[in-house]
């Protein structure tokens, strides 16, 4: 459960920082503190749930907040911008408010990605890109993939959740994502990446842009002699050509070679990709997620889960049908598809306990609890034996058996 405290904790501050941290940094903060007083403060609220159930002594480790004066970077700005989410880890503490619901979750990232997008073109065009790359970004990154790994982890039952396998996972993305945030957001890198865009530039569209102002002076050259030679009265007229200097346009773009436009152009470049990159981003994030469409998840309850069958390739359910987890991983679709063909309402976000519960009416219960324990082993340990293949068949047969005879 810490791990999962530990993300709803780094997804709200992530969230705040982004944008409280823009203008912090507007007014004299360093970047580097304020990261490190997201992840100081999301520690201490993590460390405050084991304690949950102890009256005032679940306030303890909220004396840990006191360290954000001591770290280096510090100042009156800064202290300033971290006060709010100290106070909000005393709220959730105080609340006992450490696990969201799935849903709140899911309007807290599909608002906030849309946000962050937003905010993000806004301030480029007004030439704050640097406060974009030092704060906003890589605490919006922290936000966005601690939230992403937060749903799904809430998607299942907190049996699942609670594996050591599953907390070393949500805990090693975690971390991770911290220290990508901190290389981001370094002056190094965004050094290496001015460099490279430079580079780009000097090297692919400069040639590009001067090639194609070339060939439009000569073809304009080619239409205005076409004119040249066109009488426009009957009187007799000198004719003469008109020709197009170019000097002008190559001083223009000698003089961009030297660096006197090149610092629009890249912020411009610079803005298209973090477009770009935002784009490519909120696609992973949707598809990490598991969800394409969060408004039919949580008003179409009648929503029927669709047979993998539906979603892989032929070649994919073969290879997995071979196998003893991929059998009984089959047993339990099956197992789904006789609940559908009893009139069971499923929806897509049900777990697998919700629909044990939902068919204990018309289902013996003990067989769908073990076919359920079978099919949590096959599906997030990767564990079974043709033994385990031949009781989910059992199991499946049992039930199919007893829905059909409740029936009558």
């Amino acid at each position: 459960m810490l791990t999962l405290v530990l993300l709803k904790c780094l997804s709200d501050l992530g969230f705040y920082y982004a944008f409280a941290g823009f203008f912090a940094l507007l007014a004299g903060a360093e970047a580097p503190f304020l990261l490190a007083c997201l992840g100081l403060q999301a520690l201490t609220g993590t460390l405050t749930f084991p304690f949950r159930e102890r009256g005032s002594l679940r306030f303890l480790p909220l004396a840990l907040l006191v360290g954000i004066f001591f770290l280096p970077g510090g100042g009156w700005t800064g202290w300033l911008a971290a006060l709010p989410p100290a106070v909000y880890m005393i709220y959730l503490t105080a609340e006992k408010l450490y696990l969201p619901d799935w849903s709140a979750q899911v309007d807290i990232f599909r608002i906030f990605w849309k946000v962050l997008l937003g905010f993000c073109m806004l301030a480029l065009l007004v030439g704050c890109g640097a406060q974009l790359a030092a704060i906003t970004i890589p605490a919006g990154l922290i936000s966005l993939v601690c939230c992403v790994l937060l749903l799904r982890s809430l998607r299942h039952d907190l049996s699942v959740c609670c594996t050591p396998r599953f907390q070393a996972m949500n805990l090693a993305a975690a971390v991770g994502v911290l220290m990508g945030a901190a290389i981001f957001s370094s002056d190094a890198f965004l050094d290496a990446v001015r460099m490279f865009l430079t580079g780009v530039y000097q090297t692919v569209f400069y040639p590009l842009l001067l090639g194609c102002v070339y060939v439009l002076a000569g073809v304009l050259r080619v239409v205005v002699w076409l004119f040249s030679r066109i009488s426009f009265s009957a009187s007799e007229q000198q004719e003469s050509e008109v020709t197009i200097d170019t000097s002008g346009l190559e001083n223009v773009f000698e003089g961009m070679e030297a660096g006197q436009n090149a610092d629009l152009f890249l912020r411009v470049l610079t803005a298209l990709g973090l477009i770009l990159a935002a784009v490519l981003l909120i696609v992973l994030f949707r598809w990490l997620s598991g969800r394409s469409r969060w408004d039919a998840i949580r008003t179409e309850s009648a929503e029927r889960r669709s047979a993998v069958s539906e979603k892989t390739s032929l070649r994919r359910r073969l290879r997995a049908s071979s196998r003893p987890v991929g059998q009984v991983r089959a047993q339990y679709r099956k197992y789904l598809s006789l609940c559908r063909r009893r009139g069971i309402d499923l929806a897509k976000s049900d777990t697998s306990e919700e629909i044990a519960g939902k068919t204990k009416y018309v289902m013996e219960p003990g067989d769908v609890r073990s076919l359920r324990q079978l099919y949590i082993a096959a599906r997030y340990n990767d564990e079974a034996t043709r033994e385990e293949v031949a009781e989910a068949k059992r199991l499946y047969q049992k039930l199919a058996a007893s829905a059909k005879e409740s029936l009558f």
